[in-house]
């Protein structure tokens, strides 16, 4: 749910008690209806229009560090988790595994580049059989 004031839950409920609709509530107060429809119905359910205590562990690490630890990897493409983490000095603040998780929520996997067989001389004599470049233009490309 989209974070709104606490004033303005309280009027949705009070106009909602009034007897509006739920669209009239929402054009009126310039909120889309089904917003105005999940304010009311955490208030049939908990009697309340305040944000209640959430469970579970909070963050240790803001949005603003996800993504300055994405686009600092999109940078320099060449460091580790653990070296992005101690470039931006959030060792002691999150894991090296906390940085690789937010890492692949930003979209980057940790690849290495596959190798690839060097060419032979036998690749070159077909490529050149092939090319359009005349012999003194092929000794130009050839490092065998």
């Amino acid at each position: 749910m989209v974070k709104i004031c606490d004033a303005l839950r309280r009027l949705i409920v009070m106009k909602k008690l009034q007897g509006l609709s739920l669209r009239k509530i929402g054009n009126e107060l310039n909120i889309g209806h089904s917003m105005v429809q999940q304010v009311w119905n955490k208030f049939l359910r908990t009697n309340f229009t305040a944000d209640l205590p959430k469970s579970g562990r909070p963050c240790s690490s803001s949005e603003r560090e996800r993504r300055l630890i994405c686009s600092t990897s999109k940078k320099v493409q060449f460091l580790t988790a653990a070296e992005v983490a101690k470039t931006l000095g959030i060792t002691n603040k999150v894991s090296v595994w906390t940085v690789k998780r937010y890492m692949r929520y930003g979209g980057l996997f940790g690849r290495m580049a596959a190798r690839k067989p060097l060419l032979t001389a036998k690749h070159a004599s077909i490529t050149q059989k092939y090319s359009s470049l005349g012999p003194d233009d092929w000794k130009k490309f050839q490092r065998f």
